[in-house]
C-alpha cells in the first residue's frame, strides 16, 4: 500500500504525551488507542460510562 505524503502526521509519542492510552472521538463514540508493551497499537471502542 502507497502512503500519501501529503497526509497530515502525527507521532505517536505526540498524541500520548508520555502516557500509553488516549481516548480519540469519533462520531460522538469513544475509541481507545493503547500501546502494548510490546509496542503494538491496539483500537478498541471504549465502553460508555453512562447506563
Amino acid at each position: 500500500m502507497m502512503i500519501d505524503s501529503k497526509l497530515p502526521t502525527f507521532a505517536v509519542k505526540d498524541l500520548m504525551e508520555g502516557g500509553s492510552k488516549i481516548l480519540l472521538l469519533h462520531h460522538s463514540k469513544s475509541y481507545l488507542l493503547s500501546i502494548t508493551r510490546r509496542g503494538k497499537l491496539i483500537l478498541t471502542l471504549a465502553e460508555s460510562s453512562k447506563k
